[in-house]
């Protein structure tokens, strides 16, 4: 299902995985009725997903698998592949990677429950999250609420969507540190506990690293900071990636 280059870059980051407080990074996060036309429209690209028949973030499958294999330079061991995980389903719009200590903690809830348990989504890559947000803002696709980019754990790999969520689940996950969400957003699932590591600014450094391995003419200075500048460049980007994919040199 997904590129050779992923799957190797996340092999060679073998099983550490640093601990840190799991509160998302500090980030400079632009206008949210900033315009979604008239910018960067070229076929292909980020921004002319928005309207997307789809209603799939698999739209920008090709972006989101490069974007995960840099962060994975940058982060060594921090992401855990969860596909083919006992016990483990996976909606086809789910992008199956958590951080290692929610990882294990989903398949310890798994277990506990004793029956299968959906992912309907998981770990989310900065293109992912802006095309959601952008449907939640026009009214499309269904979506009853979504985060901006850089507010969403989703973005952090501490986060899950999952199919079924009563009160079985609720306790499993509940014991397993995964917090629920509520009424609001009923299927979302938050990991809380202290051995996840504030990655989103990383996956902003990582695109940012693509779009210059892509752009030198235009670069963009390489933080983890994601503000207009940011999000113009990562609308005109190719949903399908770059040329030039992840490098971990």
């Amino acid at each position: 299902m997904f590129s050779r280059f992923l799957k190797g870059a996340l092999a060679l980051a073998a099983t550490a995985v640093a601990v840190a407080a799991c509160a998302p990074s500090e980030v400079e996060v632009p206008d949210e009725d900033a315009p979604d036309v008239a910018e960067a429209l070229t076929p292909g690209s980020v921004a002319a997903m928005i309207t997307s028949p789809q209603c799939s973030t698999r739209v920008v499958r090709g972006l989101t698998e490069q974007l995960v294999a840099e962060l994975a330079c940058i982060k060594p061991g921090a992401l855990t592949s969860i596909e083919g995980m006992s016990g483990i389903e996976l909606d086809e719009d789910a992008f199956p990677y958590l951080q290692t200590p929610a990882a294990k903690a989903l398949a310890n809830a798994q277990r506990e429950l004793g029956s299968p348990i959906k992912v309907n989504s998981a770990l989310r890559t900065i293109p992912q999250q802006f095309l959601l947000y952008r449907w939640y803002k026009n009214g499309r696709c269904g979506i009853s609420l979504a985060a901006k980019v850089g507010e969403s754990n989703h973005e952090e790999g501490l986060a899950v969507d999952l199919d079924s969520h009563g009160t079985s689940v609720r306790r499993a996950m509940s014991r397993r540190s995964y917090a629920w969400l509520g009424a609001s957003d009923p299927v979302h699932f938050d990991y809380n506990g202290s051995d996840g590591v504030a990655i989103q600014g990383a996956s902003v450094r990582a695109f940012k690293r693509l779009w210059n391995r892509n752009h030198p003419e235009k670069p963009l200075t390489v933080n983890d900071t994601y503000d207009a500048k940011t999000e113009s460049y990562l609308r005109e980007s190719p949903a399908a990636g770059f040329p030039i994919g992840a490098r971990c040199d």
